[in-house]
């Protein structure tokens, strides 16, 4: 039998970027300039991030998001809510596209879980330091078989298909997310669970999109844009995320006339007809266009 961790033995250790790197490759933490040290602290508000998982290191998984939420004075604004509040009591498969890469999932998370209390987050493996989270999210390093547990139990799933968030795609002056992973519609299939889709209003700077088209152009394995996630985020402070929810759908569209790939592209592009059209119902005859990448 596998150990319980017991959350409330830990003690909030800071993030220490000089003895993260000395722990990975020694020789080269003494090698990196100071300056260097102190402009990834600067991008990274390292200050800012450590003083605010102090404050929120005991804070159950909704106390959490709401201070998240207030720490970024960030407003959700909510488009048809009623394609949610429909399915209260039920454990839909909730699935957007990720504009940002943290505020929005964080904010609708904490909207979600008064709705759902049993929700989880399918999450990057590295969040699981967050405390708080562990008890609302689900981390993808199990892949297939976390999510299959989630739904097995019947707890609600959000879920961000691209694994990625949004970025300038190949098709002219589009900026949304790459091609969407299949896999949540097996399981919503398997699991007879509605799927409901969302569009995310929101771009990074111009900045963070160079970033992201040097490393496509380069072909660069270490996608330099990401380490200025964190400030994109701080970037929304005191913005409004807008979400629009679809109309759910009933997984048995999802039938074998279209392979499981085409599937999850009509979906995405549904996501993106949200956008101009907060009505639409996903129309499955309808041929997936959007550049994948």
């Amino acid at each position: 039998m596998e150990p319980i961790l017991d959350l409330q033995a830990e003690k909030f250790e800071p993030i220490d970027i000089e003895m993260l790197l000395a722990r990975i490759s020694p020789d080269l933490a003494k090698k990196v300039p100071r300056f260097v040290f102190r402009y990834i602290k600067k991008v990274l508000h390292l200050e800012d991030v450590n003083r605010f998982f102090s404050e929120t290191f005991d804070f159950d998984d909704h106390s959490f998001l709401v201070a998240a939420r207030n720490f970024l004075n960030i407003d959700l604004n909510i488009i048809n809510p009623e394609n949610l509040e429909a399915l209260r009591g039920q454990h839909p498969v909730i699935a957007s596209n990720h504009p940002i890469g943290g505020p929005e999932s964080m904010s609708f998370l904490g909207y979600l879980l008064p709705m759902f209390p049993s929700i989880k987050l399918l999450a990057q493996n590295y969040l699981s330091f967050i405390k708080p989270l562990r008890t609302c999210c689900v981390f993808n390093k199990k892949g297939i078989a976390t999510m299959l547990e989630v739904l097995r139990r019947q707890h609600p799933l959000l879920i961000y298909p691209s694994g990625k968030n949004s970025r300038p795609l190949t098709q002219k002056r589009m900026f949304f997310d790459p091609a969407w992973v299949p896999s949540f519609i097996k399981f919503a299939k398997n699991m007879n669970a509605p799927i409901v889709v969302c569009y995310t209003a929101g771009i990074t700077s111009r900045r963070w999109r160079f970033l992201a088209r040097f490393s496509r152009f380069f072909k660069l394995k270490l996608k330099v844009e990401n380490l200025y996630l964190v400030d994109e985020m701080f970037r929304q402070r005191g913005k409004t995320i807008t979400i629009t929810v679809g109309k759910p759908i009933d997984p048995e569209i999802f039938d074998d006339s279209q392979c499981p790939e085409e599937w999850a592209q009509r979906l995405r592009q549904y996501s993106w007809i949200l956008k101009t059209d907060p009505d639409a119902v996903f129309n499955p005859s309808l041929p997936a266009t959007l550049a994948l990448r």
